[in-house]
């Protein structure tokens, strides 16, 4: 900026500087961090996504996640969680994910059954999932971290085994003559 003597002449200039190195060296490892965590994310083994504010905005999922919930990228993603999967409403997950979001505690579910859309219709499904708490750096909880593993393969396989395990036990049962059974060892 130029100083102007009362007359209006220049008779000297004013130069200010901040030093900002740091804002931007902790804003670059911040952006580095962000895209390691989406990497990570996008390349996990099991189905994951984030959940963003207190309206659940899908901010980031895999593609595991997106077949779990049987839709497109662009059905649910930028968009409230049941606004893109309206399925997954009246199911008792938005009080999960209300609870962890405002008690910041995680929460945990082993062959949970679900009901969501699969080759044109819906059908239940058993995953066992986690709801963890996104923290900001200050602590602030920001959304959440869902972690999901269809079991429902596992799940209908043990149903029928104890389905055969009841009906065996039941005609041993009603027998009209005893019936004895030896494990690990040779009749003679």
């Amino acid at each position: 900026k130029a100083l102007r003597n009362a007359d209006g002449e220049i008779y000297g200039i004013l130069n200010m500087a901040s030093d900002v190195t740091e804002q931007v060296k902790v804003k670059q490892r911040l952006i580095e961090s962000e895209r390691n965590l989406r990497n990570t994310i996008s390349q996990a083994p099991v189905a994951m996504c984030i959940f963003r504010g207190p309206s659940f905005v899908v901010e980031v999922a895999n593609e595991r996640m997106f077949e779990f919930w049987g839709k497109q990228s662009h059905e649910v993603m930028d968009k409230p969680i049941f606004e893109g999967l309206p399925e997954a409403s009246n199911q008792g997950l938005e009080e999960l994910l209300e609870k962890v979001y405002n008690t910041s505690e995680r929460f945990l579910a082993n062959e949970h059954p679900v009901v969501l859309p699969r080759k044109g219709s819906l059908e239940t499904v058993y995953v066992n999932f986690v709801y963890e708490p996104l923290r900001e750096g200050h602590g602030h909880i920001a959304g959440i971290i869902a972690v999901a593993v269809d079991v429902t393969e596992q799940v209908l396989v043990r149903q029928k085994i104890e389905q055969n395990e009841q009906y065996m036990r039941a005609m041993v049962e009603s027998a009209p003559f005893p019936i004895a059974a030896y494990e690990g060892r040779e009749m003679r």
